[in-house]
């Protein structure tokens, strides 16, 4: 929760005046349970879902879910069944988790963001993972990141905003 790349992210959409929750999934930091290698950790953001739901301010036909490696890996096995779910970030994908692919599409909008140094999510693996998805697709990729965007948590925020924002402000979407 405490990554660079996650604090930097949520300044940026607060900054721009998104409601944003960041969270932990089960066994890591301070978070009760144990990990579950994927089992049961789309409870955990199902749960995260509810919760955010219940700010002041959100607009729940414009929720957004974001997440980085196993949270992109987590995201995308879950939003597919959460029809509350609208939009979907997804950086730095495991693509070996997402080798089989997943029991559904998640057929919404979505965003692939890369490093172009990710040594777990490389864009000539991600290309073909990406083109055999269903429904509004992209991928950003953030020049000279690795998989964990150090030093480059700045030009991945700055880019992922951009496509919120975008986004956020179809109309009907």
């Amino acid at each position: 929760m405490h990554d660079p790349l996650n604090v930097a992210l949520a300044q940026s959409l607060a900054a721009a005046g998104m409601v944003v929750l960041r969270f932990n999934f089960r066994g890591v930091g301070r978070s009760q349970g144990q990990q579950s290698e994927g089992r049961l950790e789309p409870l955990d953001l199902a749960g995260a879902i509810d919760t955010a739901l219940t700010f002041p301010g959100i607009n729940p036909a414009k929720l957004c879910v974001i997440g980085h490696g196993f949270g992109a890996y987590t995201t995308l096995l879950y939003a597919p069944f959460d029809t509350r779910i609208r939009t979907v970030v997804a950086i730095s994908l495991p693509l070996f988790r997402a080798s089989s692919g997943f029991p559904r599409q998640f057929e919404r909008p979505k965003l692939f963001v890369t490093g172009e140094f990710d040594e777990i999510c490389p864009l000539f693996k991600l290309e073909p993972f990406v083109e055999q998805q269903a429904g509004p697709k992209g991928i950003k990729v953030i020049v000279g990141a690795r998989h964990l965007m150090r030093g480059y948590e700045e030009p991945a925020a700055e880019a992922i905003l951009k496509y919120v924002k975008a986004w956020a402000e179809m109309p009907g979407v």
